[in-house]
Order: structure tokens, then C-alpha cells, then sequence
């Protein structure tokens, strides 16, 4: 497309042309003159015409010439229009827009992120990020560079990454950016463009739902979550260096008749003043935790070798059990406490988590059974109790064949309606000569082998014909629910039998939940998040069991896609008895609701955990306050003869 001339050159062009073309008019008229002798003087009046006409127009000309070079200035020109806009724009959005180059220097910022960082533009433009916005720190100009790397291998996305800057005066605050290359005509970045928002307020509270999730209320030290965690790392760390990495169990003596006489108040403050003194005993890097009730743990510094370990553990044990010993003023009592410590090393004593405790554990009840106020370190002799464990895992395995297992169900109801929204199904051992025994004792055996495969492919294949037989009664407005245990969830054949169970019973998928642990998730979250994409393509509903004892942010929960939440009842028991239990609730309620998630409570057993809940407006409770687990039969009768509804008490208190 050819560039258009501009008005005001049209008119001056037109204009020469006119007196161009008047002037060889004149010449030729006199020249022809000339040849044929015509005298020049009769043609003086047409001449002068001519003149006073060419006069007029030149003039009329210049007055459009004026006018057109008055309208263009007060036109915007096509850049301006297209500036206009984009400048609106950019002064009202409530959103920081940063320019700034590879070398960190800011170019242009927009009057919401002055206001927001608190600069003039003179002290901002053309000063360096990390003399203005983002705190320095040991690692601040390595971060920016890899950030600024990253920002340019990936030149057609935005790349978006969260970072604690700085005001002007000195307030920290989180932003989540959205950067985006600006390349030359060769595609080297030159600069970056950067779009962000404030989430401040965003992270304290994921921060607060951490705090209440991964630390003990009362002591402020890490909890049976973190500890986990902590010691996964610690062992990941040591595996890497080949190094020694002991582990501490502790159980303090006596300390049940301590709270029992003096009160729970007393045996409270005795656990605070114990974690004070045996934090004492340890170096900041190293962790001590509450396990629960009178009981801590600790993760002490690998060690290069064996005898290195055994010296320095030998020489915190004996601390800890002189501060353990060294008498407690609660509240005007002074009473003596002692402790039984069992000890064990990564990797001779186990290479699992769940191995390194169990044998903790098992060497503090030798301890204890040795007179207590002692230490002992792990000893293979110890493990009766495992042998006792593999009769039982024998046992199980004959269970399966010999119809000693049956699923009992324990139903959920909605507070709303008292209908029963889903049932779970329950695993039941009743042993010949053992006799009922507890899903807690014969669960952890089945999971450290195989058996936990065929157990949970077993209860799913029971429950889901439970569930057809049900729905012949008409009794399918309801999901069946069944809990995966760690190792289910990593099986890569779980979808394929999940599909094939239910084609055989001709069951649709969405009358099927499945149930998992936070932990069991997040373990590995990326291939969790896949394992959990691959069994909602199929249809059925997905269950976080246990919430606020494991760990998922905010944004990753958003991520994951659920159903249903199950609040622990670990919380829901300490509801009256802990404010910082009720508000871990609330926060879980209105956090899954915003997400379109619903609510279940368990462990619901008193009327003031069920009127505290229906206020909250919990979706869902379960718990022997409404039924306890029972079998398919009596769970069948009873919803034939209410309609599949539970009549539920009002929340004023009355049942």
C-alpha cells in the first residue's frame, strides 16, 4: 500500500500547477501574437481578466492551505491514536507493569506500581531492581540471572514466578509476575516485560493453614507431618553423602498420673517447659518434634561414620535425660519427670521412614522395660514384635481365602438435607481364635508387603457389589466410597482394574469414590497430579482424606482435581478445646467452597462438634455421633425404611 500524501502538500501541488500552467498560457498567447502580427494591446482587458482570476484562485488556495494546516494540528496523528488507549489503559489498571532490561534496570513503570512500591519516577527509572524493588539478599543476583535465563529460552510464553520484594519503605510483599521477553530483529532478549499482582495477603494465609498444619499448638515445634518430611530430606541428603544419620524416639515417664493429678493444664505447661529444654540439647539445623501425646522425636546431623554417630548421640542422650531430670515448677508444684529415648541409624537400622520409627520405637520400650530414665540403641534381638507381625501377615493372607474378612459401612450424611451422600466401606478381620482384630494393627503389616494390592483390589471388588445389589433395592442416589492406600495410588494397573471391576457390575463411574491421603498425594505431587488426572477421566468422584494433617497449598489444591474434602478428626475432636483447631476448620471450609469443593467432617462425635459444624456450614459430617461402622444388611434395612435420609437433630443443643 502506497503512503497517502498529506492534505496540505496536495493543495501546494495543485497550486504550482495552476500557475505553471497560467504562465505558458500567457507565453503562447503572445507568441502567437507575435506571428501574426496581431497588435498586443486589444487583448490587454482579457489579459488583466485573466490576472485578476488567477489572483483570486491563488488566493482562495492559500486560504485552504491555512485551514487544512490548522485542522492537522489539532489531529492526532495515527500513532497517537493508537497511544491513547494504551495509555488509558496503563494509569488506571490495578495490576504493576514493569519494563526493564537483562541488566536489571527499569525503563518504565506504570503510576499504579509507583503508588504501589512507593517511588517518584525520578527515583525509580533507570535505578536497578535490586536497589529498589527486590531485597537483597545472599542469593538475590543469582536468582535474577537464572530468572532473566529462563524468561529468554522460553521467548513465546509468559513465564510467571512468585518473589518477596521491597516498598520504598520498607514493608515486604509478595507479587506473582508474569514476565515476557522483548527481543531485537536477531531474538536477543533486550528487555522484559513484567505484569504483576499483589498476593500478600494470599501467602500469610497459606502460611497460617501451614503453621496450623505442620506444627504442634501447644509446644510450637514441628509435628508428625513436618517431621516426616524433615527426615525424608535428611535421608535423601545422607544416601547422597553415604553418611551415618541417627534418629531419636523419646517417651516421657510417668507422664499420665503427672497430667491425671495435677490436670491437663499442669501436663500442658510440663510438655512446653520439656520442648524448651530439649531444644536446648540440639543445634538450630537439627529438628525436634512432638510426635503426640508425651512423645518427641528427633533428627540429629549425619555423621561421616558410625563411630562418629555413636559419640555424639551417646553424648545428647545423656543431656537430654539430665534436662528431662532436673525438677519442673508447674504452677507452684514441683514435680520429676524422667524420659526413655530409643535410637536408631540410617541406613543399618532402615532405609524407610516407616522402618527407622518403628525400630525408634521399638528401642524406647526396651528402654522403658529396662527401668526407664535411659537410652538404648536398636538391636535386631528387638524385633520380636516383627515376628509377630509376620504371623499376622501370614494370618491375613489365609483371611482372604477363608471369608474372614467382611466391609462394614459408615455413612456420611448432608447437613442440609440429612440425606446420605456417600457410604464408606470398611475393612473387618474377625480372626478364629484372635477374634476382631483393629484395621490399625493389620493395615501398616499389609502395606509393607504386597498384600495391600490384594486386599484393597478385594474391598473394591466387594463394595462395588454391594453397591449393584443396592441399586436393584433402588438404593443409588448415594457413592460408595474406598480408601487407596499408598501403594494402590502408585500402581499403574489401578485404572485398568478400577474400569474393569465396574464394567462387570455395570456400574456407573460416578457412584464410586476413592479416597486419599494428603501425604499419599503429595508424596510425589507431579506424578500424584497425573495418577489423580488419569482416575477423573474415568468418572469417579476423588476424596482428600485426612486434610490439615498433610500439607497442600493453596494453589496446588486448585490444581488437583477433587471433590471432596474430609477434614481430620484429630481437628474435629479439639474443636471446643483448641481455638486454633476451629479456625484451621474455618479456613478448610471457606478455602474448599471457594474452589467448589465440598466439606466433609469426621470423627463427629458430640453435639457441639455437630452444632459447631452445621454453623460453619459444613456440607457433610460422619462419625458415631450419626452411626457408627456396620454391615451391609443392617445398613440396607435402614435406608429401605427411612427413604435413605437421617432424621438429624436440631442445633440448638436438644437431641
Amino acid at each position: 500500500m502506497s503512503a497517502r500524501t498529506p492534505p496540505k502538500y496536495e493543495a501546494a501541488r495543485h497550486l504550482l500547477l495552476i500557475i505553471f500552467s497560467a504562465l505558458i498560457f500567457v507565453g503562447l498567447l503572445i507568441g502567437w501574437c507575435l506571428q501574426q502580427n496581431i497588435a498586443l494591446y486589444p487583448l490587454l482587458p482579457v489579459s488583466l481578466l485573466f490576472i485578476t482570476l488567477l489572483s483570486f484562485v491563488i488566493y482562495r488556495l492559500s486560504q485552504i492551505v491555512r485551514q487544512q494546516d490548522q485542522r492537522l494540528a489539532t489531529y492526532p496523528s495515527s500513532a497517537e491514536k493508537n497511544e491513547y488507549p494504551c495509555q488509558q489503559l496503563l494509569n488506571s489498571t490495578n495490576s504493576i507493569i514493569l519494563r526493564w532490561d537483562t541488566q536489571g534496570f527499569i525503563h518504565f513503570i506504570n503510576p499504579y506500581g509507583l503508588d504501589f512500591f512507593g517511588f517518584s519516577e525520578e527515583q525509580i527509572l533507570g535505578k536497578n531492581v535490586m536497589d529498589t524493588i527486590v531485597p537483597k539478599t545472599e542469593t538475590t543476583g543469582r536468582d535474577l540471572s537464572y530468572m532473566i535465563e529462563d524468561i529468554g529460552k522460553n521467548p513465546d510464553d509468559y513465564i510467571q514466578n512468585e518473589n518477596e520484594n521491597i516498598k520504598k519503605d520498607g514493608n515486604r510483599v509478595w507479587i506473582t509476575w508474569n514476565n515476557k521477553a522483548i527481543r531485537d530483529e536477531q531474538g536477543n532478549t533486550i528487555e522484559i516485560l513484567s505484569i504483576g499482582n499483589d498476593i500478600t495477603e494470599k501467602k500469610r494465609y497459606e502460611q497460617q493453614i501451614y503453621q496450623l498444619a505442620h506444627f504442634d499448638d501447644l509446644t510450637g515445634l514441628p509435628n508428625r507431618t513436618l517431621f516426616r518430611q524433615r527426615l525424608a530430606e535428611a535421608i535423601a541428603h545422607a544416601s547422597r553423602k553415604q553418611q551415618v544419620l541417627p534418629v531419636f524416639y523419646i517417651d516421657i515417664d510417668r507422664f499420665k498420673p503427672i497430667n491425671d493429678s495435677l490436670g491437663h493444664h499442669n501436663g500442658d505447661l510440663l510438655l512446653q517447659k520439656l520442648a524448651t529444654r530439649l531444644l536446648s540439647c540440639i543445634k538450630p539445623e537439627e529438628t525436634l518434634a512432638r510426635m503426640g501425646g508425651d512423645e518427641f522425636t528427633v533428627i540429629l546431623q549425619a555423621q561421616d561414620n558410625e563411630h562418629e554417630a555413636l559419640h555424639s548421640t551417646q553424648h545428647i542422650a545423656r543431656q537430654m535425660l539430665e534436662s528431662m531430670a532436673r525438677p519442673f515448677n508447674l504452677n507452684g508444684h514441683q514435680v520429676y519427670v524422667t524420659g526413655s529415648i530409643g535410637i536408631v541409624f540410617y541406613p543399618a537400622d532402615g532405609d524407610k521412614i516407616s522402618t527407622l520409627l518403628k525400630n525408634a520405637d521399638m528401642a524406647m520400650y526396651q528402654a522403658k522395660q529396662k527401668g526407664k530414665n535411659g537410652y538404648l540403641f536398636y538391636k535386631p534381638h528387638m524385633n520380636s514384635e516383627a515376628m509377630h507381625n509376620l504371623e499376622l501377615e501370614t494370618a491375613l493372607r489365609n483371611a482372604l481365602t477363608n471369608n474372614q474378612l467382611e466391609v462394614y459401612y459408615q455413612p456420611s450424611v448432608n447437613l442440609r438435607s440429612g440425606k446420605i451422600e456417600c457410604v464408606e466401606a470398611l475393612l473387618r478381620w474377625n480372626h478364629p481364635q484372635m477374634g476382631n482384630i483393629p484395621p490399625e494393627t493389620f493395615i501398616p503389616i499389609a502395606e509393607e508387603s504386597d498384600l495391600i494390592l490384594q486386599l484393597g483390589s478385594w474391598v473394591l471388588k466387594q463394595a462395588i457389589a454391594q453397591m449393584q445389589r443396592w441399586q436393584k433395592h433402588g438404593l443409588d442416589d448415594f457413592i460408595i466410597a474406598i480408601n487407596l492406600s499408598m501403594r494402590q495410588f502408585d500402581d499403574n494397573k489401578l485404572r485398568v482394574l478400577i474400569e474393569q471391576i465396574l464394567a462387570e457390575a455395570g456400574l456407573p463411574a460416578n457412584r464410586l469414590g476413592l479416597e486419599l491421603t494428603e501425604s499419599t498425594i503429595m508424596q510425589n505431587s507431579e506424578q500424584g497430579l497425573k495418577t489423580l488426572s488419569r482416575l477423573s477421566e474415568i468418572g469417579v468422584y476423588l476424596f482428600i482424606d485426612d486434610f490439615g494433617t498433610g500439607y497442600s497449598s493453596l494453589s496446588r489444591l486448585r490444581d488437583l482435581p477433587v471433590h471432596m474434602l474430609k477434614i481430620d478428626k484429630s481437628f474435629i475432636s479439639n474443636i471446643s478445646k483448641d481455638p486454633q483447631h476451629a479456625r484451621l476448620i474455618d479456613a478448610i471450609i471457606a478455602m474448599a467452597h471457594n474452589l467448589d469443593i465440598k466439606v466433609i467432617a469426621e470423627g463427629v462425635e458430640t453435639q457441639q462438634q455437630f452444632d459447631y459444624l452445621i454453623q460453619r456450614d459444613c456440607d457433610c459430617i460422619q462419625g458415631y455421633y450419626l452411626s457408627h461402622a456396620i454391615s451391609a444388611n443392617e445398613l440396607e434395612k435402614f435406608m429401605l425404611g427411612t427413604d435413605n435420609r437421617i432424621l438429624l437433630p436440631d442445633n440448638t443443643g436438644s437431641k
